[in-house]
């Protein structure tokens, strides 16, 4: 199978990134609401380490969220550059790939 036989549905792709965009704003949000401060009597101290947790972990998937969407773009540029140069070197070589 060569090069020419994988195909990229930019439309999906595109799709995919800004549902990741959405879900990473989703739960930025959801951050943001965490109580700075916990009074929950003889389990605060349990309730803010388990509130700790749930922030640090929601802070790590916003951080992979981006470096998933940034992936996705990239991805999508690269194809469609790929896509640019081969549609070039067709117009060049008319389409012969022995033409130099």
């Amino acid at each position: 199978m060569g090069s020419e036989d994988i195909g990229i549905d930019r439309g999906a792709v595109s799709a995919v990134t800004g549902a990741l965009t959405d879900a990473g704003g989703s739960f930025d949000q959801i951050g943001r609401t965490l109580p700075a401060v916990v009074d929950a009597g003889l389990a605060t101290e349990v309730v803010a380490s388990m509130l700790a947790t749930l922030g640090g972990c929601g802070a790590r998937l916003v951080g992979a969220n981006a470096s998933l969407v940034l992936t996705g773009e990239q991805c999508i540029a690269t194809y469609t550059g790929a896509d640019v140069a081969a549609a070039e070197r067709f117009l060049v070589t008319g389409g012969h790939p022995d033409a130099p």
